[in-house]
């Protein structure tokens, strides 16, 4: 199988907590990956924006993979879902500190959802 990524982030928010989740998630995702057999494509940075050449990095996958590293509008999963390739979303938790979230990343991941 071929897994595309379209890894997703806000400068709004802790980018370089972000980067870190978003490294663990990619050491994860290769990790499995290699175990399966799988091919994994697509961008292995956070995406701060709409990206017509990550969308086309991707088009080629059996399934396209979100990781939504922070809240992002839906706007931009819109777009992936017209690839017409199934798609994931994996969001990451951000601890509860006290004040504001570090990631809000599973808003992120309810606004695509029902997007």
């Amino acid at each position: 199988m071929k897994i595309g990524l379209l890894p997703l982030g806000r400068p709004t928010f802790d980018v370089p907590y972000a980067e870190e989740k978003l490294a663990g998630m990619l050491a994860d995702i290769d990790r499995l990956a290699s175990q399966e057999g799988h091919e994994v494509i697509g961008p292995r940075a956070l995406l701060m924006e709409a990206s017509p050449d990550a969308l086309q990095a991707v088009a080629s996958a059996d399934l396209v993979l979100v990781l939504q590293v922070t809240f992002t509008d839906a706007s931009f999963i819109v777009e992936a879902a017209g690839l017409g390739v199934p798609l994931a979303i994996w969001a990451v938790p951000a601890p509860r500190l006290g004040g504001r979230l570090r990631l809000t990343a599973f808003c992120g991941l309810n606004l695509a959802g029902h997007a």
